[in-house]
């Protein structure tokens, strides 16, 4: 059995700056980015590498591709069929610095 790894702590903003101020930056300013996903741009991350795996380390890519894809194909049609709305907020967070000659 391969032993699946835990998730690493999640970083915060404070902890982006940190590492910025430590590495010499200046003047560092963050933010964040909303944006409302639907059914198409769900599948479509679903399919991007580095998400599947983010969310599901350890797991073949194949495996996780297809696990991603049809647990949301479900959640939206559940969703629809109860009347709900269909769309997920996603954040990005923003980090903008700068590096003294």
């Amino acid at each position: 059995h391969k032993r699946l790894s835990h998730r690493q702590p999640k970083l915060k903003v404070e902890d982006y700056e940190n590492f910025a101020q430590n590495a010499g930056f200046t003047d560092i300013e963050t933010g964040v980015i909303e944006a409302q996903m639907d059914k198409d741009d769900v599948l479509a991350i679903c399919h991007y590498d580095e998400f599947a795996k983010g969310v599901l380390r350890g797991v073949p890519l194949d495996i996780a591709h297809q696990v991603l894809k049809e647990t949301a194909e479900e959640i939206f049609l559940r969703l629809e069929s109860e009347g709900k709305e269909a769309v997920f907020p996603r954040y990005w967070m923003t980090l903008k610095a700068e590096k003294p000659v």
